[in-house]
């Protein structure tokens, strides 16, 4: 129905089965190694794309309301700032 190479885009973009693009693409749909990948490279960015140009303004939106989705990226938010503060304050950006 759909190119291998979008079937494994989508793989890589999914966040559980993200480790099995490469070998489906490899194994299933007979592609070389290096275009599998390029492809799962690029698909496992795309969410983080996503998150960049959407991300604000889903904060914004839920910050309105409150109730379990106020809650969850509530918690997200404040564990992922614990997670990288000792890092960025150490190396910056780059961490």
């Amino acid at each position: 129905m759909f190119p291998p190479e979008i079937i494994t885009l989508f793989v890589a973009a999914s966040p559980v089965a993200e480790r099995g693009a490469v070998p489906l693409a490899i194994a299933r749909y007979g592609m070389s190694p290096v275009t599998a990948v390029i492809i799962a490279i690029i698909g496992n960015s795309l969410p983080i794309f996503a998150i960049y140009i959407f991300g604000g303004a889903w904060v914004r939106w839920v910050e309105r309301r409150r109730g379990f989705l106020h809650r969850l990226t509530d918690f997200v938010l404040h564990r992922t700032h614990r997670f990288i503060k000792n890092g960025y304050a150490n190396h910056g950006l780059i961490a």
